[in-house]
């Protein structure tokens, strides 16, 4: 990856003039001595953040974690911690400010990156002229800029540790973007690799390479051309494009001739284009897990989180690493995400904090997390779904268009992508929401792995209106969808709306969408039918329902809770039913317990409860309240009244038939871990909270 800003190459190559002289100038013996490297109180004063960084440097060994791998595993099938551009913490050899500034993309040397796991080195090895002797050689560099560690020196270190740890082996790619004489360049470098020092610690490359005839070695790929090079392989077609297709070119060719695919995800100049950047690397992942392991020729993949967000600076690494080496964790704490990630190249591996180079704040970049999670996935055995549990979400996700006079403090385009990955990261089975009307894309940006789902309505546009007969401007529109997972047979059999609505220019506007609900009847792997139900009915304002002028609302709300209990009464069968929504309802101010629950309770063919009032209020439902006027109890927070929220789950077991046991609830206002609010912050996502509930499936 070239990451250097013209404007950062331009003032460093003005500084290095000085010392530099034309590649061409220069006789071969001149490129065969060495320097020597800067004493240790330089390379103290050099090496990036001093005891700042070292306060936060982990205290793990994990120099052994391949000893458990089977000799016979493909390396293609791993899931290997990496590190992009690696030896930027082994100090700056030239302009150390500067380095320390824009360049650092590690907080840990090759050695503490090898004892911390790392097993995959992103090298720049760079052909340049010695300060001591005029002489050149090739160093460890990142663009322009020269760490103190020269390439052979790197590579003895992989000796040493592979000579202490036999188990083990590692990976290292090289891609040179500054050397001007890349026949120099390459004349040096195939020199090296053949060493008497380094002397059987190449691997040759070959598409089903396995564990056991890599244990102890190192395989180099090399991104480009090098005459007389005799080991490892070229990594040919490397991409930086987001775009999908484009990743998924390359290929990997030994020495020998054989090749192999290769795909790339190095998407790494992100900018603003945050979501961008996180799509690739999930998109990535996805097809990583889908590929054929038992074909002559498995394809290779690097998959980064490393890039920079903004203008090249070490700060902007670590700010993009904060974000997109979380992603991957959460990704893999799925249960069903148990394949392997091929290889993950990050910033700032092993780093759960990194200072920022000027002193300001700590980033929480997760580097440790994230390498021993992908340690941990190599042995993970793909996990059986326990076809007897079923759990369901309900969330409206505030997706109303994002107009000042509308919902200006809405998640919009911005939050609606963090609401879809909590989503995602919780695993639901089923996940049912509501005001999904302008953010679409946005919500299902991370429920593309294992959900499928129905067809969204629309949003609130011009395109979207319609004549209803009764009004002139609706938009056809009900903001309903849900998700499902894949392994579940789900399909929606109906779609009603509510025949009473109130409140066209005023009470929340409810007539002027196509609200309603969707049934879904949904089968499990081991054949167990139940049938969901997701709706969204007439709201008030509050205050309408602190001022006791929300009569017309109640009633509406009552009307509709009966005829959604007459259209599931009329379809009952053997199957139980789980109701989910925003039902706008609250115990204290209206009759839906009488009208629907106990009317259910009461037919003698299905018994009813509520999912919530089990679990979380000791089965106690709070008392309808008499006075159409209520005390304001000022949580905003979620829309609660008297601790009562909207949103519910109901389940409906019918008498003689199937059933679900209900075995937890849960109202997830994150107070402690804020994983449901803006940046951490006191301000939701968006005006509700998540409800879920796990049920037992029972014949």
């Amino acid at each position: 990856m070239k990451k250097n800003s013209f404007l950062v190459k331009t003032v460093l190559m003005s500084m290095l003039t000085a010392v530099s002289v034309s590649f061409a100038s220069c006789s071969d013996d001149d490129m065969t001595d060495r320097t020597d490297v800067t004493d240790e109180s330089e390379m103290a004063m050099t090496r990036g953040g001093g005891s700042a960084i070292d306060a936060f440097k982990p205290n793990v060994d994990n120099s052994q974690w391949m000893a458990a791998l089977s000799d016979s595993r493909l390396v293609a099938d791993l899931s290997l911690p990496g590190t992009h551009d690696a030896c930027t913490a082994e100090g700056w050899h030239l302009a150390s400010q500067i380095g320390r500034s824009t360049a650092t993309t590690q907080d840990l040397t090759i050695d503490e990156q090898l004892k911390v796991g790392v097993r995959v080195f992103d090298l720049r090895p760079e052909l340049v002229l010695s300060t001591r002797n005029a002489r050149y050689e090739l160093r460890c560099c990142h663009g322009v800029m020269q760490t103190e560690l020269l390439v052979k020196d790197f590579f003895i270190k992989m000796r040493d540790f592979l000579r202490e740890n036999p188990t083990e082996f590692c990976i290292v790619t090289s891609n040179v973007t500054e050397t001007r004489d890349m026949n120099a360049w390459a004349k040096q470098f195939a020199a090296l690799t053949g060493d008497s020092e380094l002397s059987g610690l190449f691997a040759d490359f070959a598409p089903r390479l396995t564990v056991g005839e890599m244990r102890g070695h190192v395989l180099l790929l090399l991104r480009d051309d090098c005459d007389g090079l005799t080991v490892g392989g070229f990594l040919k077609g490397w991409s930086s494009n987001k775009n999908f297709d484009r990743q998924q070119n390359g290929t990997i060719k030994g020495t020998d001739g054989q090749s192999t695919p290769l795909w790339t995800q190095d998407y790494y100049s992100v900018g603003s284009d945050l979501t961008g950047k996180d799509e690739a690397i999930r998109k990535m992942l996805d097809a990583t897990a889908a590929r054929d392991l038992t074909t002559a020729t498995p394809a290779w993949v690097f998959n980064y989180t490393a890039g920079y967000q903004g203008l090249v600076s070490s700060n902007h690494y670590r700010e993009n690493a904060s974000r997109t080496n979380r992603l991957v964790i959460d990704y893999l704490k799925n249960p069903l995400h148990n394949a392997s990630t091929g290889i993950i190249m990050m910033d700032f591996a092993g780093m759960e904090q990194s200072p920022a180079y000027n002193g300001g704040d700590n980033y929480e970049t997760s580097g440790l997390e994230l390498v021993e999670a992908l340690i941990n996935q190599n042995y993970r055995t793909p996990g059986t779904i326990d076809a007897s549990l079923f759990s369901i979400c309900t969330l409206n996700v505030d997706g109303l268009p994002a107009y000042d006079f509308v919902n200006n403090d809405g998640p919009d385009t911005k939050y609606t992508p963090v609401i879809s990955r909590y989503l995602a990261d919780h695993n639901f089975d089923f996940i049912g929401v509501q005001e999904n009307f302008d953010f679409d894309k946005e919500l299902g940006r991370c429920l593309t792995a294992n959900y499928d789902h129905d067809n969204w309505a629309g949003g609130m546009s011009a395109n979207n209106l319609f004549n209803d007969g009764v009004l002139p401007f609706v938009f056809h529109t009900d903001g309903c969808k849900a998700w499902w997972q894949s392994h579940l047979k789900t399909v929606r059999t109906d779609s009603v709306r509510w025949n009473n609505r109130y409140g066209y220019d005023d009470h929340c506007r409810d007539e002027a969408a196509t609200k309603g609900f969707r049934r879904y009847e949904v089968t499990t792997t081991d054949g167990f039918q139940l049938v969901v139900y997701n709706m969204h009915m007439e709201a008030s304002e509050r205050w309408d329902e602190v001022g006791g002028t929300d009569s017309l609302d109640r009633d509406c709300r009552s009307k509709q809770w009966i005829q959604l209990k007459q259209h599931i009464m009329s379809k009952l069968d053997e199957r139980p039913v789980i109701v989910i929504g925003d039902f706008n309802t609250y115990y204290c101010r209206d009759n839906m317990k009488s009208v629907f629950i106990d009317a259910i309770n009461a037919s003698g063919r299905a018994t009813c409860g509520d999912a919530w009032i089990e679990k979380c209020k000791g089965g106690v439902y709070p008392e309808l309240e008499k006075d159409t006027k209520i005390a304001d109890d000022g949580d905003y927070l979620g829309w609660t009244i008297r601790g009562e929220m909207p949103d519910k789950i109901l389940y409906i077991n019918p008498t003689g038939g199937h059933s679900v046991e209900l075995l937890s609830c849960e109202y997830d206002n994150s107070k402690q871990t804020r994983a449901y609010y803006k940046d951490g912050g006191d301000e939701p996502l968006g005006d509700h909270f998540p409800l879920f509930a796990k049920f037992r499936l029972k014949n």
